[in-house]
């Protein structure tokens, strides 16, 4: 792949990169694409919505059968070239565009908040049990889940 990105002259191949650096590249972006062939969700482009950036992705990704996110990406259609996707965002007025990218970013985030929710009533309710469990077999996991228990996050 390395060896294929150097001979275009306007991609360059990254490699594995530090969570700075993807928040750094994401923010120097107008538009992430994800184009995968088979993607089961598509975290990449879930950060780059909470970064307020347009998002293309293709058929297969899996973010795109999640309806409050789908509708901040702009899905390729089937047989579409990505020239033609990008075609159709440049298309849109600015305006247009910056509110898809803000409407993303409100779904990403309200998604986030959701999951933490949802956690953290998990977390609690382990930690609720973990005094009925026998005593008789110490674990550093019960100790954590029993100062949960006790512990009201502040969030």
């Amino acid at each position: 792949m390395e060896e294929q990105a150097r001979r275009l002259p306007n991609l360059t191949f990254l490699g594995w990169c530090s969570r700075a650096q993807v928040v750094e590249q994401l923010d120097a972006a107008q538009v992430l694409v994800l184009p995968s062939v088979v993607e089961a969700f598509g975290t990449v482009a879930l950060e780059a919505m909470a970064r307020q950036r347009l998002v293309i992705t293709t058929p297969a990704c899996g973010i795109n059968q999640w309806p409050e996110l789908a509708r901040g990406l702009a899905i390729m259609e089937e047989g579409e070239s990505l020239g033609d996707t990008l075609a159709r965002l440049q298309a849109q007025s600015p305006a247009q565009r910056r509110e898809r990218a803000e409407q993303a970013r409100h779904a990403a985030l309200t998604m986030n908040q959701r999951a933490m929710d949802t956690w953290l009533q998990v977390l609690g309710h382990c930690a609720r049990q973990a005094p009925l469990l026998p005593k008789r077999w110490p674990s550093p996991t019960l100790a954590l889940l029993r100062r949960l228990s006790t512990a009201r996050p502040e969030l």
